[in-house]
């Protein structure tokens, strides 16, 4: 007598997990595309002077393992079977030991990304727009404040000691989560479409 084998499907599930301005989001769908669970976490936003908006990366993450959690236990974690990031265009900082870097004048460590909101580098961006370079072409004629340079280059000329000089990785939050979340620090080649 031959055994018969079990031949029920167990059904597979994704997270997709969006970091928005205020919040972090994250819905499970199943594998036909249905969302059967969502959750949401506030972020802290800082504004220390006008036009300048900032936020933690530690805090970005707990609320995006926080949101994970919530949608996987209603179905188990063995049966994700894949996880996906969006994120705004925000600037996260970290030193040589991959630890968050201030990008503030009050060295506040834990304030360590620099907002797509934020329009501190007004001078950078008019600047690199001036220079009427080949590259800007790439970025429909002129850059936006809130791309990723003029942040870069505000940081160079304002906080050089304390932070340029000091820091080891400049991420664009996307490519900040994926690290997080796999270890691997390969930066995603298309960033630059979501940039402005």
């Amino acid at each position: 007598m031959q055994k018969e084998k079990n031949t029920e499907v167990v059904a597979s599930y994704y997270v997709g997990i969006d970091v928005g301005t205020s919040s972090v989001r994250a819905a499970l769908v199943d594998q036909s595309g249905v969302v059967v669970d969502r959750a949401e976490e506030a972020l802290d936003i800082w504004e220390p002077q006008p036009d300048h908006y900032e936020q933690s990366s530690n805090n970005i993450w707990t609320a995006c393992c926080a949101v994970t959690r919530k949608v996987a236990q209603s179905v188990g974690s063995g049966r994700i079977r894949g996880l996906g990031f969006d994120a705004t265009c925000s600037l996260v900082v970290l030193d040589k030991q991959l630890q968050p870097l201030a990008v503030n004048a009050e060295g506040d460590h834990n304030r360590n990304v620099i907002m797509w909101m934020d329009h501190r580098a007004g001078s950078q961006v008019e600047r690199i727009n001036r220079t009427n370079h080949g590259v800007l072409r790439y970025v429909g004629g002129v850059m936006s404040v809130e791309m990723q340079p003029p942040k870069l280059l505000w940081l160079k000329e304002n906080l050089g000691p304390e932070c340029w000089n000091k820091a080891g990785h400049f991420f664009d939050l996307p490519d900040y989560l994926s690290w997080k979340a796999t270890g691997d620090l390969t930066r995603y080649a298309c960033i630059a479409c979501f940039t402005y």
